[in-house]
């Protein structure tokens, strides 16, 4: 059985080794580019006044990549948390140097969303007043953002790169040529609605 991992190329290639590690065959079909963010001076400007910031969410390994790579070598500002959506999330941040005691992130049972976030979140303080910055790609799930808001948090989005359709490169052209052969010798791995969008147009 070939696995499909159809995540941005970056995250692919470390599901791709590591589903080959555990004995799978794997191959890496991106159906998500991830370009730079559409305004940034907006990304460069945000770092500016991110310390009166309670708290930052980052959606994506990806986010915290694009954001990081805006302000390279800026320390991250004291006090102010740093939320994932996931373990991929919280280990891109603990490699830009966000303290661990400063990351907050799902239970390790999940769910690894916005809502497993918030679950951590909740108890935390009083949201109330706060504010509160999202880290993501142009558009995106609103859900996080309207539950502070209901909790009287002020939002701010920071868009830090754009999700764009794939161009594929020969070994994803050829697994995906031999996925469409032989479906059913074939598991498709997918964490993305555009993703599937992206394929149809494949």
């Amino acid at each position: 059985m070939l696995v499909i991992v159809t995540r941005p190329a970056a995250q692919a290639a470390e599901w791709v080794a590591a589903l080959a590690a555990a004995g799978h065959e794997a191959a890496a079909v991106p159906l998500l580019a991830i370009d730079p963010a559409p305004d940034p001076a907006a990304v460069r400007a945000a770092w500016a006044d991110l310390a009166a910031d309670q708290l930052v969410m980052f959606v994506s390994p990806n986010a915290v990549t694009n954001f990081f790579a805006a302000a390279p070598g800026t320390p991250w500002p004291a006090g102010v948390l740093a939320g994932a959506t996931g373990p991929g999330t919280s280990a891109a941040l603990r490699r830009a140097g966000v303290p661990e005691a400063l990351i907050v992130e799902p239970g390790p049972e999940g769910p690894f969303d916005s809502e497993g976030l918030w679950a951590q979140l909740a108890p935390r303080r009083r949201w109330a007043g706060a504010r509160v910055s999202v880290v993501r790609g142009e558009g995106g799930r609103d859900w996080f953002a309207d539950t502070l808001r209901a909790q009287g948090a002020t939002l701010r989005f920071i868009e830090a790169y754009r999700r764009t359709a794939p161009v594929l490169d020969a070994p994803a052209q050829a697994a995906l040529s031999r996925a469409l052969r032989a479906p059913r010798e074939a598991c498709w791995l997918f964490s993305s609605s555009e993703a599937l969008g992206h394929l149809a147009q494949l």
